[in-house]
C-alpha cells in the first residue's frame, strides 16, 4: 500500500575515473524553441560552430518538433537551451536511455525575473527547469553569478562566456575616435530600467550641441521625448547591429543597468559588441560589467543622473582619453570575450563526460 522514492544525487568525486571518458563528442545535438534567434546563433551556434571547425564534428540545432529518432541516435551529446516544453523532456527521456550525456545551457537567470523583463515563466516551466538541471551531466552558464544560483540544484556547472565573435579588425582607434561630434548610443533587446540615463541626457543636450543620439530596440520609444534629434532603429538581428553601430566615428556606447541579481546574472557581451564596432563605452557600475571594465577600457558610472552628465560630457571633450579606452577595451575583448574564450570554455565542458552507461 505504500511506495518509497529514494532520490540520490551522486557527486563526481565519489565515482571511479573510468566512469568518465576522455573522448570529446562529434556530433553535437542542440534542442531549442528558437533555433534561428539570434540569442541562439550567438549563444551556441557560432561558439559551436568555431568549436567543431577546430576539433572536429557537426552541430545539428533544432527545435523539439523537428528532432527525429536518427537525429537522438546519431547524436553524442544533447544540449538543451533555456526554456522546456513536455516536447523537450521526452527528447531528453530518450536520450537518457541512450547512456547520453545531457548539458543544460542558459544565459539569464529565470528563477527571479524581475517584474519589467519580457519573459515569462510558470511555476510548471520552473519545475521542469529544476529537474533537468539536476538530471543533466552538466549545466553551463555565462558568467559566476548565475553559476551559484544554478549550483543550488548541480554540481557540475561550468561557466561558457557569451562572446562576441566577428571578422579582423580593420580599424585604427585614432580612426575611429578623432573629433568631439559624438554619437550617443542606447541598445537593448529586453526592457530595462532607464529613467535615470533619460533624466541625464536631457541635461546633456542642454549643455552641448555637439552630440547625436541613436536608440535601438524596444527602449527607443522611452527616449523619443528628448530635446535633441533622437534616431530610431528597431529590435534587429546581431549583423544589422554591427553595421548601424558600426558605421559611426566617436560613437560612445551606454549601458544603463540596474543593480538587482537578475541584472548581475547577465553576460557583457553588449560591451564586447560595442567595442568591436569602435565605440567607447560607459556602463553602470554594476555587475556584468564592473567585473571586465575598468579606467582603461571603459568608463562606470553609479546609477545617478548628475554622475552621468559628468562622466558623458567629460568623455565626449577627451579625445586622447577615447583612444586610449578603445585601445584597452580592444585587448579586454580579445582576451576574454572573442572565438578563442568560447572554443576553450567548450572544450573543458565536453571533457570527462560520463560515458554511456553500457561501457562501464
Amino acid at each position: 500500500d505504500n511506495v518509497f522514492q529514494f532520490v540520490i544525487r551522486v557527486s563526481r568525486s565519489s565515482l571511479s575515473k573510468h566512469a568518465f571518458t576522455d573522448d570529446l563528442p562529434k556530433n553535437l545535438l542542440v534542442v531549442t524553441h528558437s533555433p534561428t534567434s539570434s540569442l541562439v546563433n550567438v549563444r551556441l551556434k557560432i561558439p559551436l560552430e568555431l568549436y567543431t571547425k577546430q576539433f572536429g564534428g557537426v552541430v545539428t540545432i533544432k527545435n523539439a518538433e523537428s528532432i527525429t529518432n536518427n537525429d537522438i541516435n546519431s547524436a553524442d551529446v544533447l544540449i538543451v537551451h533555456r526554456d522546456l516544453s513536455m516536447s523537450i523532456i521526452n527528447i531528453i527521456s530518450k536520450a537518457y536511455k541512450l547512456g547520453m550525456s545531457i548539458i543544460y545551457d542558459t544565459d539569464d537567470n529565470l528563477f527571479c525575473l524581475p517584474e519589467f523583463s519580457m519573459c515569462t515563466l510558470s511555476a510548471f516551466d520552473i519545475m521542469l527547469m529544476e529537474y533537468v538541471i539536476s538530471i543533466a551531466s552538466k549545466v553551463t552558464c555565462p558568467v559566476l553569478p548565475l553559476k551559484r544560483q544554478l549550483e543550488k540544484q548541480s554540481d557540475n556547472v561550468c561557466i561558457v562566456p557569451n562572446i562576441f565573435y566577428t571578422d579582423e579588425i580593420t580599424f585604427s582607434v585614432q580612426e575611429k575616435q578623432n573629433c568631439n561630434n559624438c554619437t550617443l548610443v542606447i541598445a537593448s533587446s529586453d526592457t530595462v530600467l532607464t529613467d535615470f540615463l533619460i533624466e541625464a541626457l536631457n541635461i546633456v543636450c542642454q549643455k552641448t550641441n555637439t552630440v547625436e543620439i541613436v536608440v535601438i530596440g524596444a527602449i527607443a520609444r522611452k527616449f523619443v521625448h528628448l530635446p535633441c534629434e533622437v534616431t530610431q532603429f528597431k529590435l534587429c538581428s546581431p549583423e544589422e547591429f554591427s553595421k548601424i553601430i558600426g558605421s559611426f566615428n566617436n560613437g560612445i556606447g551606454l549601458i544603463p543597468l540596474d543593480d538587482s541579481y537578475f541584472s548581475s546574472c547577465k553576460s557583457p557581451i553588449k560591451y564586447f559588441h560595442y567595442t568591436s564596432a569602435g565605440l567607447v563605452t560607459i556602463a553602470s557600475d554594476v555587475q556584468p560589467y564592473s567585473d571586465c571594465i575598468d579606467k582603461d577600457n571603459g568608463v562606470l558610472v553609479g546609477n545617478d543622473p548628475l554622475m552621468w552628465v559628468q562622466a558623458i560630457m567629460d568623455i565626449v571633450n577627451d579625445i586622447p582619453r577615447r583612444q586610449q579606452i578603445l585601445a584597452g577595451a580592444l585587448k579586454t575583448w580579445k582576451s576574454i570575450g572573442s572565438a578563442n574564450t568560447a572554443i576553450n570554455a567548450w572544450n573543458s565542458v565536453f571533457k570527462n563526460l560520463p560515458k554511456p552507461y553500457s561501457k562501464y
